[in-house]
C-alpha cells in the first residue's frame, strides 16, 4: 500500500507543483482547493502567497483569515496526488 503524507508547498516541490497544475488544467479549467494555483504561472510566487496567508500579520488583503495549504504526496515518489 502507498504511504501518503501531507507537505507544505516549498521550493523543493516546484517541479511536482508545476506538473500537478498542468495535469489539473488539462482535465479542467481550474484547480480546486489549492489557493488559486491555476491563476499562478510563477510557482515560486504561489508558494510565497501560500506562506503569506499562514499568519494574520502577513495576509495579503483585508477580509482574509489565516489559512494553511498542504499537498497530499506519495512517499518515495515525490508526486502530488490529484483527487477528483
Amino acid at each position: 500500500m502507498k504511504e501518503l503524507f501531507l507537505a507544505r508547498p516549498s521550493e523543493t516541490h516546484i517541479s511536482e507543483i508545476r506538473a500537478y497544475r498542468e495535469e489539473c488544467l488539462a482535465h479542467d479549467t481550474h484547480t480546486h482547493g489549492d489557493s488559486g494555483l491555476d491563476e499562478w504561472e510563477d510557482i515560486s510566487a504561489w508558494i510565497n502567497s501560500c506562506r503569506m496567508t499562514e499568519r494574520k500579520e502577513t495576509l495579503p488583503r483585508p477580509g482574509l483569515v489565516p489559512a494553511d495549504q498542504f499537498m497530499l504526496m506519495e512517499e518515495g515518489r515525490p508526486r502530488i496526488i490529484r483527487y477528483d
